[in-house]
């Protein structure tokens, strides 16, 4: 079975072949996600092969932490409110290397008003599903009125400019 966010997974790896997809999309979580996501978007060189390797150490290392974690996880203490910023710091920062025009931080910000809206209307996280299946759809339609209007000429998260902290290769 396939689970909701899965399907959101597959938004940057459709034109790859279904079994790689099937492959991939059992071994995907949001970290490995945010790092293929990244490299998908900036990296042309990116490749199917690396995306799995990505994803197979991302999880051997999740399963070595775990038995790690279990074993000695009651000798140490730590506070629990620790990891629910680490993990809202690490959604933020996905979202900022996302910004690149206008129409994503659009989507971002009605994103988390529809969040708010939705999770108090509807008392669930459901709410959140809602939420970003509305903001995803009004983005897509966005862009794509924008295009019929010759406004954008390419998809808004394709061919952008490597980011300055990469390395790139000199011609000397």
């Amino acid at each position: 079975n396939v689970r909701p966010r899965e399907i959101i997974y597959l938004i940057f790896i459709k034109q790859e072949k279904k079994g790689f997809i099937a492959l991939f999309t059992r071994t995907i979580n949001d970290e490995n996600y945010a790092v293929n996501y990244l490299k998908f978007s900036t990296d042309k060189n990116w490749t199917s092969k690396k995306a799995l390797m990505v994803n197979r150490y991302s999880l051997a290392s999740w399963l070595i932490s775990n038995v790690i974690g279990s074993m000695l996880g009651s000798t140490i203490p730590l506070d629990t409110h620790i990891v629910d910023f680490a993990l809202t710091a690490m959604f933020i920062y996905m979202f900022t290397m996302q910004l690149q025009n206008k129409l994503i931080i659009f989507v971002g910000l009605l994103s988390g008003v529809l969040s708010v809206v939705t999770m108090l209307v509807f008392q669930s996280t459901i709410g959140l599903i809602i939420a970003t299946v509305i903001a995803s759809l009004t983005g897509y339609f966005v862009e794509k009125k924008l295009k019929v209007a010759k406004v954008v000429d390419k998809p808004m998260l394709i061919d952008r400019k490597p980011i300055e902290t990469e390395v790139t290769a000199s011609n000397e």
